[in-house]
């Protein structure tokens, strides 16, 4: 769900349909693109805000573009690590203990990317 779709609903109260989700956005001064994603919504009873963001993003097979999308991010916040970690390398000033901690976190960047690369591609197998 986009942000601003979220920043609207985040006081929204739920249950509510279409229409009362429409007003409340009406009433916050949302953004046409946002008015125009609620009005764009199934015509039913949301119970939470959970519900309109199954509605706005419906789900997807595995192995589909959000999966990749989502092994992505992950492979940039490894590498993200991993960079940090080798300018600790070269400039020791943080000593020891900042290099293991930048270290560790580059090691649970990459797991977490591995295994989100991972789902992406048995998702792509079960196709």
């Amino acid at each position: 769900m986009s942000v601003s779709v979220e920043k609207v609903l985040a006081d929204a109260r739920f249950p509510a349909d279409r229409n009362e989700l429409l007003t409340h956005a009406t009433k916050h001064q949302a953004a046409g693109e946002t008015l125009a994603v609620l009005a764009a919504l199934p015509d039913r009873r949301y119970a939470t805000r959970r519900e309109v963001t199954d509605a706005i993003i419906p789900a997807e097979p595995p192995g589909g573009l959000r999966t990749a999308l989502g092994a992505l991010l992950s492979l940039g916040t490894a590498i993200g690590a991993a960079r940090t970690v080798f300018r600790l390398v070269r400039a020791p000033a943080m000593g020891p203990v900042g290099l293991i901690i930048a270290a560790a976190q580059a090691a649970t960047a990459l797991v977490a990317a591995a295994r989100a690369v991972g789902r992406w591609r048995a998702g792509r197998r079960r196709r």
